[in-house]
């Protein structure tokens, strides 16, 4: 574990190569978006993100916002919650959340990103290489979501006032099976995988499984009770 936390606080000063340094601009968000081929490329070949700390904070402060969404929807948190009632609070739990959500994110789902490219075929996978695959795949929703919570919160008292109006979650659920795709496409592109099991373990199975979470949560939400 001491070995991984190192790793985390070394990315930091890793430097990318003088001659063709990664920087984020509107092609590398387009790239990304659209060609996530050249993106990871570039990526990988630069030695990654001048800013991977940030990387990993934002994933985890999305990561904090869709779990409130999806104890609100399930009735586990009360509006009555202080957290709820104030935005200095909301935002001082995602901002401070995002930190130990965003670390935890990145030993233990980084990981099993690494698990799946090993089911996928790969071998030798190197694990700095494959988080940052994750990590910026992840980016494809995380950014969005923070910045429409960063949009409503001058415009309504709390952040459940501005849930029962627009619910955050539901752009996540729009936007979500984007960043699997773009996954996907960062996975063939930077590994040595089979397409086949590449598309179960990268689009497929995730698609499935996210589909049945909303769909527990929802039903939840209509059918179920709180114990």
């Amino acid at each position: 574990m001491n070995g991984e936390v190192n790793e985390i606080l070394s990315l930091s000063t890793t430097a990318a190569p003088a001659d063709t340094p990664f920087r984020w601009n509107a092609d590398a968000v387009t790239d990304l978006l659209l060609r996530p081929e050249r993106f990871f490329a570039h990526l990988l070949r630069t030695a990654g993100s001048t800013f991977p700390l940030l990387i990993i904070w934002i994933n985890g402060m999305a990561g904090v916002v869709d779990r409130i969404d999806s104890q609100l929807v399930m009735g586990r948190i009360l509006p009555e919650a202080p957290m709820l009632q104030g935005w200095v609070m909301f935002w001082g739990t995602v901002l401070i959340g995002g930190i130990m959500t965003g670390l935890l994110k990145w030993l233990v789902g980084g990981w099993w990103y690494r698990m799946r490219l090993g089911f996928s075929g790969a071998h030798d996978v190197d694990k700095r290489h494959a988080r940052l695959v994750y990590f910026h795949a992840e980016l494809v929703w995380a950014i969005p979501s923070l910045v429409w919570l960063a949009l409503v919160t001058p415009l309504y008292p709390d952040y459940h006032a501005a849930w029962m109006e627009a619910p955050l979650g539901l752009w996540v659920i729009a936007i979500y099976p984007w960043s699997m795709w773009v996954s996907y496409r960062g996975v063939r592109h930077c590994f040595d995988v089979g397409a086949g099991r590449a598309r179960l373990w990268f689009l497929i199975l995730p698609l499935v499984m996210f589909l049945a979470a909303v769909a527990f949560i929802w039903a939840f939400a209509w059918f179920g009770t709180v114990g």
